[in-house]
């Protein structure tokens, strides 16, 4: 006869979130387990995950990672709109280099400046998925905490179509 095993798992490293924590795995069955890193701190890591099986042995496994930061350069030393008649506007360069062989995230946050704003290139052919992740961030009261803040859930305000799927879905609510 064949029971369900019972487990919980220890980790004793802030680094790492481990799902589920605990639960059990039925006769013949299997638990796939979410193992997320994050280090504040430019360092080699390294720390033990341990499975506790109720009435049976502990399986542990090693995790590793790198945490690096990224050589990120801005090629203007500064942004100088000399002389600029009321009312007018003006446009210059902000040139960012990525030279590291990690992708970076940017957050450029000017909502404290309402006399600037952020013109992004047009996309071209050549560009990657990465460069997506570049979308200027709107005053929007749920992203007050640029930390705890996901780019992935930013809308853009100037694509309707997108606005109007969530205004159905409220409605439907």
């Amino acid at each position: 006869m064949r029971s369900t095993a019972i487990f919980h798992v220890e980790c004793n490293s802030e680094e790492l979130t481990i799902f589920p924590m605990k639960g059990r795995i039925g006769a013949e069955g299997r638990v796939t387990f979410s193992v997320g890193f994050i280090s504040h701190v430019e360092c080699d890591f390294q720390a033990e995950i341990t499975v506790n099986i109720r009435g049976g042995k502990s399986l542990t496994k090693e995790v590793r990672a790198c945490a690096k930061i990224p050589d990120i350069e801005i090629e203007e030393q500064e942004l100088d709109f000399g002389g600029i008649t009321f009312g007018d506007s003006k446009t210059l360069p902000l040139t960012v280099y990525n030279h590291s062989d990690i992708p970076a995230k940017l957050i450029l946050d000017i909502r404290e400046h309402q006399e600037f704003e952020i013109i992004l290139p047009a996309q071209s052919h050549d560009d990657d998925v990465v460069s997506e992740i570049m979308v200027p961030i709107h005053e929007d009261p749920n992203f007050k905490d640029l930390e705890n803040m996901n780019p992935d859930e930013l809308q853009d305000p100037l694509n309707e179509d997108e606005m109007d799927e969530d205004e159905e879905a409220d409605d439907e609510e």
